[in-house]
């Protein structure tokens, strides 16, 4: 099976015969957007709904075809181009933001300059489709906890 291209809507099964749909961008970020429902849905009626979040999927679950593409439509263009993201070094919980723009594709940053970014990792589909159930149904999501910024780590001087 081929990768998504650009553009490409996708639809994510959720489960209990619930979907999502989402939007694969010109960066290869995945757009996910606010609307589950049991019907199906014109890939148009996108452009009208609010992100919950843009993040990357591992290539090989976009090239499995897990989640059928269901149609095609231009990137809008505030979701163009790649977001800042946040990293949180293991080892020393040092602070930096990401970007392809960015000397090195990365800087150091201060914890007010991480605060509501996504990290920088790649999804899984199956993350991905429990991210989003969990958004529908108003539940915290664990792998949001998990990759959040452990602000016991992070360095004094990146605190302001």
């Amino acid at each position: 099976m081929s990768r998504p291209k650009p553009g490409d809507i996708l639809q994510l099964d959720l489960g209990e015969g619930r979907k999502g749909y989402g939007q694969l961008s010109d960066d290869g970020l995945l757009i996910t957007f606010d609307f589950v429902t049991t019907a199906d849905l014109a890939p148009d009626v996108l452009k009208d709904l609010d992100v919950v979040f843009a993040v990357r999927v591992r290539e090989d679950d976009l090239k499995r075809g897990r989640w059928p593409v269901i149609g095609h439509l231009d990137v809008p263009d505030d979701l163009k181009g790649h977001p800042l993201m946040f990293r949180q070094d293991a080892s020393t919980g040092r602070l930096s933001v990401q970007h392809p723009d960015l000397p090195g594709g990365e800087k150091q940053a201060t914890l007010k300059e991480c605060i509501g970014l996504e990290c920088a990792t790649v999804w899984s589909a199956a993350a991905v489709e429990e991210r989003l159930r969990d958004h529908a149904d108003g539940r915290e999501n664990r792998w949001l906890q998990e990759l959040s910024i452990d602000l016991q780590r992070v360095p004094e001087d990146q605190l302001r």
